[in-house]
């Protein structure tokens, strides 16, 4: 999926549920792909697949969130120079990715599910939803290829007829259902190329390890007759919940409200006594730079927001009456006119303001259906942690990343070096926080050098057979420490190699990540 310059893409329910479908049972950075029926229906009389290709490109580009995906598209189809498999690369013999209809439903889990090697195929659900996002009325499809994937009738062969599918079946029927005339109209099957499920897209002007958070207007609307902030909270967790690039961050959301028993700031972790992070609408704007220009400090005022919070879940501007949505606050973040209080009136905000009117506007019957702002939990930029070996050392001694499971020096987890080629029990990992090449010739070491400071300490290692020990250091759950860079150094006793006696390995380094 092609992601530009926005944090959310304003996508329709067509798309939302491929994506929201992806997310249940794949992780970002996986594939699959996404097969319709076209909703234009064609003739079979031409043996050129590439008719049939543009045929469907034509038909998918119709539906603008379809054609957002950027892809190529092909026609599931046989003619007598190529096999529907061959001509879409879904050869059972690839493996294959899991295919989804455009309304998110999983039809095939990989290829060879899809042409039913090894039996029947046994489509998860029926390969009916169009590009458009509707359950065709046709009851078949024009595909000229059996339910293995081998060309049957080919579209535009000599005899007139070819192969016809039904795109309501759930067995081999879905390609292989009947011959029909070739003058005969019926829509194609078109199947995207494999795609990539899109990890959490994050605003353009923060670096790596840096945080912030998220706010918007809850497309859900309510009154404000409870006085249970949890009931204000299930619109900014049911939004946010359904759009299918915020979920992919993972966090928490609340409603930026007060009640009669707790106000905005404290409920929403934003009290300007602590300074914060800046806020950034939906689009990648940045709203504010931290809690204090949300609030101000004390009864002091602050600062015009950067950018008005008008923006919905998906990134489309907010719509609600008169611009108004439910806080109950005052400027301060303190509450003001509660939502769900005796009185019959509660303090309303207005999202096209940069000044004090965007939480405090006025106070409005209880009774009227109205959003609310919706607030992310702290968000970091993800910071990938790394382990490279550099520089050379002097002896045997060879300093290399443990296996991929325990050498990465993410937060929370414990990396792993291995020191091999010991030539005595006696070793230690040197530890630095910069890199250097300092010769150790006057240290009666020749041809050796200290790759790294000296200005963290080291640790013994042994070897546990072979020669090999290894270095293990738990990092403690904190982002203070990401992007740090941490340098490793072996050193072993070695009385063959030089005077002093010492060999040391090649340095690591590592970059301390969150993932």
């Amino acid at each position: 999926m092609k992601i530009h310059t926005h944090l959310v893409l304003g996508l329709s329910s067509l798309l939302a549920a491929v994506s929201a479908t992806a997310q249940a049972d794949l992780q970002p950075g996986d594939s699959y792909r996404v097969l319709a029926v076209t909703d234009a229906s064609r003739t079979a009389d031409t043996a050129n697949i590439a008719v049939y290709d543009s045929f469907v490109t034509a038909d998918i580009h119709a539906t603008p969130q379809l054609a957002a995906l950027g892809t190529n598209w092909r026609a599931v189809a046989s003619t007598a120079v190529i096999a529907a498999p061959a001509h879409t690369d879904t050869q059972a013999s690839n493996g294959g990715v899991p295919i989804y209809r455009p309304d998110g439903v999983r039809i095939f889990d990989d290829y060879a599910h899809m042409w039913a090697s090894g039996g029947a195929p046994a489509p998860h659900a029926a390969p009916e939803i169009t590009s458009s996002g509707a359950i065709t009325t046709a009851v078949r499809v024009w595909t000229g290829t059996q339910s293995t994937g081998s060309p049957s009738l080919p579209l535009g062969n000599a005899f007139g007829q070819s192969i016809a599918g039904n795109p309501t079946a759930q067995s081999g029927s879905w390609t292989q259902q009947a011959p029909h005339g070739q003058s005969s109209s019926f829509p194609l099957y078109a199947i995207s190329d494999v795609l990539t499920v899109p990890g959490p897209v994050y605003p353009a002007d923060l670096q790596p390890g840096d945080q912030f958070r998220l706010i918007f207007v809850t497309d859900s609307m309510r009154d404000a007759t409870s006085a249970d902030v949890a009931d204000y909270d299930a619109l900014a967790q049911t939004d946010a919940a359904a759009t299918p690039a915020l979920s992919l961050f993972h966090t928490t959301w609340q409603a930026l409200v007060s009640t009669p028993t707790v106000n905005a700031k404290v409920h929403t972790g934003t009290d300007p006594a602590d300074v914060g992070v800046p806020i950034y609408r939906t689009d990648g704007t940045r709203a504010c730079e931290h809690y204090v220009h949300l609030w101000g400090t004390g009864s002091s005022g602050y600062g015009p927001l950067l950018a008005p919070i008008e923006l919905a879940a998906d990134g489309s501007q907010a719509v609600a009456l008169h611009s108004r949505v439910w806080t109950g606050t005052s400027h301060n973040g303190n509450t003001s006119d509660p939502l769900g209080d005796a009185s019959p009136r509660s303090q309303t905000g207005n999202f096209t303001s940069l000044s004090t009117p965007w939480v405090w506007s006025n106070d409005v019957l209880q009774t009227e259906i109205r959003p609310v702002y919706a607030i992310s939990g702290v968000i970091t930029v993800p910071v990938t942690a790394s382990a490279t070996a550099y520089g050379a050392g002097c002896g045997n001694p060879a300093l290399s990343m443990s296996t991929p499971d325990t050498a990465l020096p993410a937060i929370g987890g414990t990396p792993r070096v291995d020191l091999q080629n010991m030539a005595t029990p006696t070793g230690v990992i040197l530890l630095g926080l910069s890199s250097a090449n300092i010769p150790l010739d006057v240290l009666g070491m020749p041809g050796c050098d200290l790759l790294h400071s000296s200005d963290l300490h080291g640790a013994q290692v042994s070897p546990l057979f072979g020669g090999t020990g290894y270095f293990e250091l738990p990092l403690a759950n904190q982002q203070s420490l990401l992007g740090m860079r941490v340098f490793l150094q072996g050193v072993v006793v070695d009385p063959d190699l030089n005077g002093l006696g010492l060999a040391v390995s090649n340095g690591v380094e590592w970059v301390i990540g969150n993932q």
